[in-house]
């Protein structure tokens, strides 16, 4: 097994490094990350200023007080101004915190983040799958098999060496056979 890290990481998006003995970490690089902000970005621009052209700023002075008054006179208006920054914060934790597997063989239990997934035990299997039979890419995505028949997906590599390596590597750590489909 590599102690240091899965050896394609620099192609693959996805490099599994080992954190402790008993800890491997699965990090994804998400290639488009900073679109879903981007575009949260100009929503929230134009949604506080449509909300800043209804507060009458010609009489206080600064600017910051006129929002605290009409937020003073009007309570529910700090709902319609607080309720855009909760997706803000969904997508960032999307983002930073989801793009990590953690496998804890101490207490044989995956980890997406700080949510415990589920236990070894529950994984049949890590499925190999070509991208499209009909293109002429030779990208694989690498997904776990749960007992019930669902799948994760985990990581989409360039190749079916660097997907195989990947899984067998993964399939190491959890006890599981790695499957072609």
């Amino acid at each position: 097994m590599n102690k240091t890290s899965y050896p394609f990481h620099d192609s693959s998006g996805a490099v599994l490094l080992w954190k402790e003995r008993n800890i491997a970490v699965l990090r994804v690089k998400q290639k488009h990350g900073w679109k879903p902000l981007l575009a949260l970005g100009v929503f929230l621009a134009g949604w506080y200023t449509a909300l800043m052209t209804a507060i009458d700023f010609g009489t206080v002075s600064p600017a910051w007080r006129a929002l605290w008054q009409a937020l003073r006179a009007e309570p529910p208006l700090l709902v319609v101004f607080l309720i855009p920054l909760f997706p803000v914060i969904m997508v960032t934790r999307d983002i930073l915190g989801h793009n990590r597997l953690v496998l804890n063989r101490g207490d044989r239990t995956i980890y997406r983040g700080r949510k415990r997934l589920m236990g070894f035990d529950a994984v049949s299997g890590l499925l190999i799958r070509q991208r499209s039979k009909k293109s002429m890419s030779a990208a694989v995505d690498l997904s776990l098999q749960v007992n019930g028949g669902r799948k994760i997906f985990l990581a989409r590599c360039p190749s079916y060496e660097a997907g195989s390596l990947l899984a067998h590597e993964i399939a190491t750590v959890v006890n599981a056979p790695v499957k072609s489909g």
